[in-house]
């Protein structure tokens, strides 16, 4: 998934189909159909993981995985959008998109995961978007990056929180 969106090929030539392995990791003994489908891509130094759901759930949890990171010392950074770097006060955000404009997100993703490893967080939140249209590509590249640690609400992502050493 890039910057040529599904529909916009789907406008030209017809019915596309994007492979399940664009949004989730490749099954035992499947084949990558690209280098970039496979392991964990994209990803920084430090533990990425990515918060997901409905806008206030989602930084909810995002807020809850800050907060455990925090008290486990790894200097935690959230990428947030405008629609909700509101819900983050007293927490270390850096603003990176635009909800109502995903290529922002896309644009800034690989700056800024890069950016937070050099000023040294050891963790890294992400925020989801909705995978259709640039979102496809920018979830694509995060949950790589995250190596799949995705969490939809502030109950699992404490569950997760409470199992890390």
């Amino acid at each position: 998934p890039g910057a040529i969106t599904p529909g916009m090929i789907s406008d030209v030539i017809g019915e596309v189909k994007v492979s399940p392995a664009a949004l989730a990791p490749l099954k035992a003994g499947e084949t990558a159909s690209s280098p970039g489908m496979k392991y964990k891509h994209y990803a920084p130094k430090a533990k990425v993981l990515m918060a997901s759901g409905e806008l206030k759930d989602m930084a909810n949890t995002a807020a809850v995985l800050y907060d455990g990171c925090k008290s486990g010392g790894l200097n935690p950074i959230i990428l947030a959008s405008k629609q909700t770097c509101g819900f983050y006060a007293g927490r270390v955000y850096d603003i990176i998109g635009d909800r109502t404009d995903p290529e922002t997100f896309c644009a800034a993703l690989f700056a800024a995961l890069r950016g937070a490893d050099e000023a040294g967080h050891k963790a890294i939140i992400l925020e989801a978007l909705p995978a259709d249209s640039l979102g496809l590509a920018y979830m694509n590249r995060a949950l790589r990056a995250s190596g799949f640690r995705v969490f939809s609400s502030p109950i699992e992502a404490q569950s997760y929180l409470e199992e890390q050493p």
